[in-house]
C-alpha cells in the first residue's frame, strides 16, 4: 500500500512540474517581443530585396524582412514566397516541388521550437537577477503551500471518515502517516522559502521588511511546526493502537480532546496563510498582533466547532467510544 502511494505521489509530482514547464512555454511565447516593440515605434527596418524560398516558407516572427511580425510570437506562412517553376513540365513533377514539400513538413517543428525558445531566452536574459530569483522563490513558496494544504485537507477527510465508518484498517492508518509525511515535506518547503524570501527582502528590497503581515505569517508557520511535532508523537501513536477499533474507542476524554484539537489546528493553519498571500491590501496597513488575534479567534472556532460535531456524532452513536476518565 505504502509503495503503492510513493508511486501515485511520484508520478503527481512529475505531472506538475511538466504542467509548471507547459505554463512557462506558453507564457513566455505570447509575450511581447522585440520585434513589436521595434514594430510599435516606427523602427521596422525595410525588408531585403531578395529572400530564398527556404529561409520564407515558414518563418517566425523576428526573422529579418518580416515587417509584420504576428502579435502572438507564432509562426506565420510568408505571403511574398516565389513561385517554383517546375524543372521538367511534362512530367508534372520538379526537384523545387519535392523540396518544397520536405521543408512544409521539417521545417514547421523546428521553426516552432525555435520560435518557443527565444522568447525565453530574450526574457532571462533582460530580466534583473533580482526579480529571477523572487520568481524562483515564489515559485516554491507555493509549491510547499500545495503540499502542505492539500495533504492536510485530505487527512481531515479521512478523519471524517473514520469518526463515520467505524473500525480502523492499518492500511488507512499507513495512508494517514504517509499524508503527514506530505505534510511534514510542504512545511519544510514553506520554511525554506520563507527564510529565502527575507534574504531577498534584505539584499533587494528591505523596505518589505518592515510589512507585519509577513511576520504573522511567519509566527503561524512556527505554530504549524509546533503542533505538527505533537501531532507526530502523540495522534500518531494512539492512531496506530486504535486499528482493529473505533477512533475513540477506550481513549480517555484527555486523549479525544487532544486528538482533535491538533488536527483542527493543522487544517485551519494551513488556511490562513493562503488567505493572507491572497490580500496584498493588508500589506502595511494590518498590524501583525491584529492578525495574530483574528488567527487566534479563528482558531478557538475551528477547535469548539469540531467538539461540537464530534458530540453530535457520539450522541446519535456513529463512535460507540468507552470513554474513561481523565487521569
Amino acid at each position: 500500500m505504502i509503495s503503492f502511494l510513493h508511486l501515485k505521489a511520484r508520478s503527481i509530482g512529475a505531472g506538475a512540474l511538466l504542467l509548471l514547464a507547459a505554463c512557462l512555454v506558453v507564457t513566455f511565447t505570447f509575450t511581447q517581443t522585440p520585434a513589436e516593440t521595434r514594430s510599435r515605434s516606427g523602427a521596422v527596418s525595410s525588408p531585403p530585396a531578395a529572400t530564398s524560398q527556404s529561409s520564407r516558407d515558414w518563418a517566425p516572427y523576428d526573422v529579418p524582412g518580416d515587417a509584420t511580425p504576428w502579435r502572438d510570437g507564432g509562426l506565420r506562412q510568408t505571403v511574398d514566397r516565389p513561385a517554383a517553376a517546375p524543372a521538367n513540365a511534362g512530367s508534372g513533377i520538379s526537384v523545387d516541388s519535392v523540396t518544397a514539400s520536405v521543408d512544409t513538413v521539417t521545417a514547421p517543428a523546428a521553426k516552432f521550437v525555435s520560435s518557443a525558445l527565444r522568447p525565453i531566452t530574450f526574457s532571462l536574459l533582460i530580466a534583473k537577477p533580482g526579480e529571477l530569483l523572487k520568481s524562483a522563490i515564489k515559485v516554491m513558496h507555493l509549491l510547499g503551500i500545495i503540499l502542505g494544504l492539500g495533504a492536510a485537507t485530505v487527512l481531515d477527510l479521512v478523519i471524517v471518515k473514520f469518526l463515520i465508518s467505524g473500525k480502523i484498517k492499518a492500511d488507512q492508518v499507513a495512508m494517514v502517516k504517509f499524508m503527514t509525511g506530505i505534510v511534514s515535506a510542504g512545511l519544510a518547503v514553506l520554511w525554506i522559502s520563507g527564510i529565502l524570501y527575507l534574504t531577498h527582502y534584505a539584499v533587494f528590497d528591505p523596505v518589505k521588511l518592515w510589512n507585519e503581515k509577513v511576520w504573522a505569517k511567519i509566527a503561524i508557520v512556527g505554530v504549524l511546526t509546533i503542533n505538527g511535532y505533537f501531532i507526530h508523537h502523540t495522534v500518531l501513536p494512539l492512531m496506530e493502537k486504535q486499528v482493529g477499533r473505533s477512533l475513540f474507542a477506550g481513549l480517555t476524554r484527555k486523549q479525544i480532546a487532544m486528538m482533535m484539537t491538533f488536527g483542527t489546528v493543522s487544517a485551519t493553519s494551513w488556511y490562513v496563510p493562503l488567505i493572507l498571500g491572497a490580500m496584498p491590501h493588508f500589506n502595511f496597513i494590518v498590524p501583525a498582533p491584529r492578525l495574530l488575534v483574528a488567527y487566534a479567534l479563528i482558531l478557538l472556532i475551528a477547535i469548539a466547532a469540531t467538539h461540537g460535531m464530534v458530540d453530535t456524532i457520539r450522541r446519535r452513536g456513529g463512535l460507540q467510544p468507552r470513554l474513561q476518565p481523565a487521569i
